[in-house]
């Protein structure tokens, strides 16, 4: 691993205090299990697909963001476009674990 690599991963480990504030590490953690879970499940039952990992990943961040959205529109400014933002920061955060528990799953 070069160290530009090793940097996005360090950066990636620690979620922003933004989101941190918000949503108790624990609660967080519960709700990732729960909607990785979910989607692994919804996604498995579609054959349609040939980028399942994709797929959850994409589900799963979308069911955490509708778990946390109210704390995040009860707590932050109206006029801020924060949405993406924090699902992208979610994303680049749990996917590699993510890929990693969808190939566990797999037998891979």
């Amino acid at each position: 691993m070069n160290l530009k690599e090793s940097i996005r991963r360090i950066l990636r480990e620690e979620l922003s205090p933004r989101i941190r504030r918000r949503v108790p590490d624990d609660e967080m953690e519960k709700e990732f299990i729960e909607s990785f879970n979910n989607a692994y499940d919804i996604v498995k039952r579609r054959t349609i697909s040939s980028n399942f990992f994709l797929e959850v990943i994409s589900l799963t961040i979308s069911m955490m963001m509708d778990s946390f959205h109210w704390g995040f529109v009860t707590t932050l400014p109206e006029d801020e476009f924060w949405y993406n933002e924090i699902y992208n920061e979610l994303e680049n955060h749990y996917r590699d674990r993510i890929i990693r528990m969808y190939k566990e799953r797999e037998g891979n």
